[in-house]
């Protein structure tokens, strides 16, 4: 199946009518950011959503990558503003970037996606401290921020609160600035329960994966989702990824896409540091899958 990009934001955008431990994904390509002059320092020393995500344990040491400086050329301009009741603070985000309060620690962030559905806006939000990442989507109702969905390498499960404050759209594009720390993050807890083989793809219950994007990357699934039902049609399943490339010292956050009776699988949602570029667009790869709770 050789998805078109417009058609993938239609059937993801049906996963608004999951239950409230599935989560809504946007998408890195097509009206994505693009990396402008982005720069790399020197790297660091050293090396559950609706089902939930039991982790394994793999053997590859620390993910190291350099520090980001740079810019995203996004085509529209946003700001948000609020704050969470709990796990989530503050957030400030102006020109699509900022940061944002998660566990009582405040991340710089940058906006990389944007979604329109419904009633809704989403946001996709790429956040980054120097042990750990986390994705958030911002959901907002007119001018009005309603909800922050989360997940987090650390083993922060996918989750959302419900949030108070502001959303402010304007024209674009707009260079939204990127200032990450250098990271040195342990691998996240390894998913367990999907196999997955093809020729550029291969991933096994609770151990690392591989998939080649023009160089090999180890794939790192740390979350799921399961949209098999009550998503829209046809109904599918998530796996949210680190993707490592140590050869060269630069790391990814992707979504794999499982649907069932298909020859292929997709990955979207790609964003890679320290260059801010996204090496997937909407990726069809030829796969088989298989899923045990």
């Amino acid at each position: 199946m050789r998805l078109g990009h417009s058609f993938l934001l239609v059937l993801l955008a049906a996963c608004l009518g999951c239950s409230e431990s599935d989560e809504v994904s946007t998408t890195a390509a097509g009206s994505g950011g693009t990396a402008e002059g982005v720069t790399g320092g020197s790297g660091g020393e050293g090396g559950a959503g609706g089902a939930g995500g039991s982790g394994g344990e793999g053997g590859l040491g620390r993910i190291e990558v350099a520090p980001t400086e740079g810019s995203l050329t996004l085509d529209y301009d946003i700001a948000v503003q609020g704050f969470g009741p709990g796990f989530v603070g503050a957030i400030d985000l102006t020109g699509g970037s900022g940061t944002v309060e998660l566990g009582g620690v405040t991340y710089p962030a940058v906006v990389y996606e944007r979604q329109l559905f419904g009633v809704w806006t989403l946001y996709q939000t790429f956040v980054v401290g120097p042990d750990r990442w986390y994705i958030v989507w911002a959901y907002c109702e007119g001018q009005d921020l309603a909800v922050m969905y989360f997940e987090g390498t650390d083993g922060t499960a996918l989750d959302y609160e419900e949030t108070v404050g502001s959303c402010a759209e304007g024209p674009g594009p707009v260079q939204a600035s990127v200032s990450f720390p250098a990271v040195s993050m342990e691998q996240p807890a390894l998913l367990e329960g999907f196999t997955v083989e093809g020729p550029e793809v291969s991933i096994h219950s609770g151990e690392p994966g591989m998939v080649n994007l023009g160089t090999p990357h180890v794939v790192l699934p740390f979350e799921q989702v399961d949209c098999t039902s009550g998503c829209g049609a046809p109904g599918w399943r998530e796996i949210h990824a680190v993707l490592w490339d140590p050869a060269a010292a630069r790391a990814c956050f992707g979504i794999f896409y499982l649907f069932d009776g298909d020859p292929e699988i997709l990955l979207a949602y790609a964003l890679t540091l320290p260059d801010l570029s996204d090496p997937a667009g909407v990726l069809a790869l030829e796969a088989t899958w298989s899923h045990a709770p």
